[in-house]
Parts: structure tokens; sequence; C-alpha cells
């Protein structure tokens, strides 16, 4: 789970519940703590698009040639296939380019990115994988050279991991049901703070009135 604190040096609210984090959360600020709610609304948000992106990997027909022992679970279009091209004039830099454009679907084998060419990630044969918000590299052990899927690649990775999880047998929504529980629970922790029950802040205001008044 990501640190969602509003300053490093600070716990997180999960931090918080032990002792000393609850003592240590206590003297957070007000800023700090809006903060905060809005990093774990965020995370929240996040968290929610990618479970909705799972789910959507559901048993279904694609216009590829599906093997034995193989099912169809999803297709994320508007892809860009990129590769490095030697750079002419450059003394051999290699720079990322576009080569193809395509649509890639998932299957519970591989991904299949289908363009003017189709090219296969078989998921026993992957051994790079590096992923940003716009773009999914992966590596094969088939291939000597890697390539980049861009245009989706936060979504890519996700539903790669959860496509690997369902052909293993396993649930891949648990690890986003979990997150949005964990959450969930920290902003209502946060939130409880920024606006404490009404009864409890009667209380405080009269203990100060008494304590401005005493001799």
């Amino acid at each position: 789970m990501p640190r969602l604190d509003a300053d490093r040096h600070r716990p997180t609210p999960v931090e918080a519940q032990s002792e000393d984090g609850a003592e240590e959360l206590s003297r957070w600020g007000i800023d700090d703590l809006w903060e905060a709610q809005r990093n774990l609304q965020a995370a929240l948000a996040e968290a929610r698009t990618q479970l909705r992106w799972v789910q959507e990997l559901v048993p279904r027909r694609l216009p590829i040639l599906i093997r034995e022992n193989e099912a169809g679970l999803g297709v994320i279009q508007g892809v860009r296939l990129k590769e490095r091209r030697p750079l002419p004039g450059s003394d051999g830099l290699q720079p990322w380019v576009v080569v193809d454009s395509g649509n890639v679907y998932v299957t519970t084998k591989r991904l299949v990115f289908s363009g003017v060419t189709d090219i296969e990630f078989e998921f026993d044969e992957i051994d790079k994988k590096g992923a940003s918000r716009t773009g999914l590299l992966l590596g094969v052990s088939s291939r000597t050279q890697s390539q980049i899927l861009e245009g989706a690649g936060e979504r890519l990775a996700v539903v790669l991991t959860a496509a690997e999880k369902i052909a293993q047998g396993l649930d891949p929504t648990a690890p986003f049901r979990e997150a949005i529980s964990w959450l969930t629970s920290e902003i209502e922790s946060v939130e409880s703070r920024l606006h404490p029950p009404a009864d409890t802040r009667a209380i405080t205001s009269r203990a100060g009135d008494r304590s401005a008044s005493a001799p």
C-alpha cells in the first residue's frame, strides 16, 4: 500500500492506529488533515477505477485465434507500438519511435498487439516489465528487442497482472477490494478529526470557557 500521508515525516493514518501513531496524529494541523484527506480520496478514486478495469475482464469472443485451454478476456483500444530505431547521423542513438498502432487483446495466456502486424506477449515468456501512466514496456525471452505499448500504460499494467492471476485461478479483484476498504476506513478516520461530533465540540467549548473564567 503506498504512503498517502501529507508529509513523509508524519505517520500515515494506518500507522496512527498504534499507540505512538495516535498521539502523533493528534498533533496534525488542520492543513495536514485536509491534505491527507485529498490524497486518500485521490487514491480511493484510482483504486475504484482499477477495480473496474479488472472486473471488465470476462470470457468473451475476440477477433484473434484463441488456442486450446485459452480464453479471451478483453480488449484495450488505441494503443501504439514503439520500438528503438537507429537515428541517422546520431552516432548510435536509438530513440523510441512509434512503428504501429492498433488494439491489444487480452487472454488468459497472452497479450496480443494487433495493428498492421500482430505481436504476441506470452505471459510465460515475459522477462522484462516496466509501467508508467503512458506506456507499458515489455520484453520477452524469445525476442532480443523490448517494446512499448503506449497509450494506456497504467491500464495495461493492471490488466496484465489481473490476467496472470486469472490464469493461476486467483481472484484478481482481491487486492483492489482490500485497498478500497482500507482507504475508506482511513478517510473516515481523518474526517472524524476534521468534523468532530457536535457534542464533542460543545464539551471542548465549555471546557475552554471554564478555563478562561477560572481565577
